[in-house]
C-alpha cells in the first residue's frame, strides 16, 4: 500500500507497517549456501564442512572425518544447484586482521569456546552468562517468535551481471523489503529502510550501486558509515561479490579512513567507484579539499548512510551540517539510502538528517500524477514496529 504523508510517499503493507520478512530461530536457505561455496573455493575438506554447517569451522584432528563427510555431502548440494560457480581471487584489498584478535593475551582473562553449530539464543545467552566478566549486565530476555520469510520480485530484473553473482552466493530472492527499497532507489527517490539486525539492508543499497556503475562507468557510490570496522565488514561482502568474476574489472572498491596511507588515499581519488568511509573523513578530508577531489563530486550518483540510529543528538547535527555540504559541493544531488535497525520513527530521522530535495520538490508538488510516476522529491520508508522497550532505549 502506497500513500501519501507530508508530501511524502510512504509504503507499508495492509497492517500499515512493513512485514519482517526474516526469521528468528530459521537460517535462511541462502547463508548456509553462501559460506558452502565460499570455504568449497578453498579447497579443504574443513572449508567444506564449515559451508554445509552454515559457516561453522572443523578443526581438530577428531572431527576430521565428519569434516570429509560433510564436505562431500554439501559437493553434492552444490552440484546439483542451479549453475557451478567458483569464487575467485578478489583484487579488493583484504581488510585487515583485527589488532584485538588475541583477547586473552591483552586482558590476562581466558575466554570460554563460543557455542557452535545452528544459532541457538539459549546457548548465546548462557555462554555470555558464563563469562568471567559478567556482572548482571543483561537487564531483560524476551522470545520473539520466528516469522515466514517474504519474497518479492522487482520491478524490472536485475542485470544478468548482478543476478549471477548474487545467485554465486546463494541469493536467488529477494526479502520483500530489499525489493522495495531496490524500486524505490532505481525510481529516483530517497529511502530509509529499518528492518530487524540481519535483515540485509546493505543489499538495498549495494546492488542500486552496482547496477548504476554498471549502466556508468564513470559513476560513484558512496558508503557511509559511523565506524571503520563496519565499512570493512561491507567491504568483504564487496570482495564476495567482485570474486564471483561477473564484474571484470569495472568495480573498484575502496576504503578510505585514517588508516589508509596516502598512496591509498591517492588511489581512491584516482579510481575507486565504491568508497566506504565515515563522517570524520568527509569532515577533513574529502569537504576541505573538494577542488582535488573533483572526480568524486562530479559523479557522486549515490550515498548510502548505514546504521543511521548512530547519527542523534550532537554528534548527529555535525553529520547532518556535513551531509548538507556533501550536498552542496556535489555536480548534481545524490539519492540517499538511510539503514537501521533500531529507529522508532525513521522517516522523521531521514528529514533530519537530510535536506529535500529542492530541484525537484516543485515537480513533487505539481500533482498526485507526478508522485504516481515516481517523479519528485519522494521518500520510501520501509519500517517494523518496535517494541516498546527499544523505543524507550532510543528516546534517552
Amino acid at each position: 500500500m502506497s500513500v501519501v504523508e507530508n508530501g511524502a510517499t510512504v509504503l507499508r503493507d495492509q497492517h500499515g507497517v512493513a512485514a519482517d520478512v526474516v526469521t528468528n530461530g530459521e537460517k535462511p536457505a541462502h547463508v548456509g549456501q553462501a559460506a558452502q561455496r565460499h570455504n568449497e573455493a578453498g579447497g579443504t575438506a574443513a572449508g567444506g564442512a564449515a559451508g554445509a554447517a552454515g559457516g561453522v569451522s572443523v578443526t581438530n584432528a577428531a572431527g576430521a572425518a565428519a569434516a570429509a563427510a560433510a564436505a562431500a555431502a554439501a559437493q553434492a548440494v552444490s552440484d546439483s544447484s542451479a549453475g557451478p560457480c567458483e569464487i575467485q581471487p578478489s583484487a579488493l584489498p583484504t581488510p585487515p586482521e583485527s589488532r584485538f584478535r588475541n583477547r586473552a593475551a591483552l586482558t590476562g582473562v581466558a575466554l570460554s569456546a563460543a557455542p557452535t553449530g545452528d544459532f541457538d539464543p539459549d546457548a548465546a545467552l548462557a555462554h555470555i552468562k558464563s563469562l568471567p566478566f559478567y556482572r548482571n549486565q543483561i537487564v531483560h530476555e524476551e522470545l520473539v517468535p520466528a516469522r515466514k520469510s517474504e519474497y518479492r520480485g522487482l520491478a524490472r530484473p536485475l542485470p544478468s551481471a548482478v543476478a549471477e553473482a548474487l545467485q554465486c552466493l546463494g541469493i536467488r530472492e529477494l526479502y520483500a523489503h530489499q525489493a522495495q527499497a531496490i524500486d524505490a532507489v532505481r525510481d529516483g527517490r530517497d529511502t530509509v529502510v529499518s528492518t530487524s539486525t540481519s535483515s540485509g539492508k546493505s543489499m538495498t543499497y549495494i546492488v542500486p550501486a552496482i547496477e548504476i556503475i554498471l549502466n556508468d562507468p564513470n559513476a560513484v557510490c558512496m558508503f557511509i558509515f559511523p565506524t571503520k570496522a563496519l565499512a570493512q565488514d561491507q567491504l568483504r561482502v564487496l570482495r564476495e561479490l567482485y570474486g564471483t568474476g561477473f564484474f571484470g574489472d569495472v568495480l573498484v572498491a575502496r576504503t578510505l579512513d585514517g588508516f589508509s596511507t596516502p598512496a591509498e588515499r591517492e588511489e581512491v581519488k584516482e579510481s575507486a567507484n565504491i568508497i566506504l568511509t565515515n563522517p570524520d573523513m568527509l569532515n577533513a578530508t574529502l569537504l576541505p579539499n573538494h577542488t582535488s577531489w573533483d572526480r568524486l563530486f562530479s559523479n557522486l550518483r549515490l550515498v548510502a548512510l548505514d546504521e543511521a540510529h548512530m547519527y542523534r543528538g550532537v554528534f548527529g547535527s555535525h553529520v547532518a551540517g556535513i551531509l548538507r555540504r556533501l550536498i552542496r559541493l556535489a555536480a548534481a544531488r545524490p539519492r540517499f539510502v538511510c539503514c537501521s535497525a533500531t529507529l522508532p520513527n525513521p522517516e522523521a530521522h531521514f528529514r533530519a538528517l537530510v535536506p529535500s530535495d529542492t530541484s525537484t520538490a516543485a515537480a513533487a508538488a505539481a500533482g498526485a500524477g507526478a508522485a504516481a510516476a515516481g517523479g519528485g522529491s519522494l521518500l520510501a520508508s520501509l519500517w517494523q514496529t518496535i517494541g516498546k522497550a527499544r523505543h524507550r532505549r532510543d528516546k534517552t
